[in-house]
């Protein structure tokens, strides 16, 4: 895998890349993979999967604290960790988005969105615009609020809260609304 890094943010890339060589060669892999296998089948996801997102975010979490008690050459190794919990965190929570986008591609849509009108296309929606979102297999209502772009974007459940969705888990309500 190559990336091209903007001069800019080389900064970051190093932090990344630092992140992942933990990961990959150092005490991500003496402690957590088996020999050959990939990040998202190793343990760090696997528990995720099982017992759900707190668990890699909590672990986040404490690492961060850990990180302030450390001398600083002990503390930037925390942070490394707690990268790499956030990264088993984002790919859980993606595996769910593209599975309820799946599900929503093959039927899910015209059987649990009665009165939907049709995917959205993201061009087609305006703030206030009342929408349904695929979320954890059942449908919410809520109202439109702003593209957040890569196909993403803001909704206010009815129900309380903001979510971020992703273009094929958006419906636009009918006209009858």
């Amino acid at each position: 895998m190559k990336i091209n890094v903007p001069e800019e943010y080389e900064s970051l890339g190093d932090v990344f890349f630092s992140a992942l060589r933990q990961a990959a060669e150092g005490k991500g892999r003496e402690r957590h993979a088996e020999d050959g296998e990939p990040y998202e089948r190793q343990i760090i996801c696997e528990v995720a999967r099982r017992v759900g997102l707190g668990y890699p975010l909590g672990q986040a979490v404490k690492k961060i604290y850990e990180s302030q008690r450390l001398i600083p050459q002990l503390g930037v190794q925390e942070l490394l960790g707690a990268m790499n919990y956030i990264a088993a965190a984002y790919i859980v929570m993606q595996e769910r988005m593209d599975e309820e986008g799946r599900r929503f591609r093959e039927g899910a849509a015209s059987s649990r969105a009665e009165g939907c009108e049709e995917l959205v296309q993201p061009r087609s929606l305006f703030p206030g615009d009342a929408v349904e979102v695929l979320v954890g297999g059942e449908w919410e209502k809520g109202v439109y609020c702003r593209a957040l772009g890569r196909g993403k974007h803001e909704v206010i459940l009815d129900a309380g809260g903001a979510i971020s969705v992703s273009d094929e888990l958006l419906a636009k309500k009918g006209a009858e609304q």
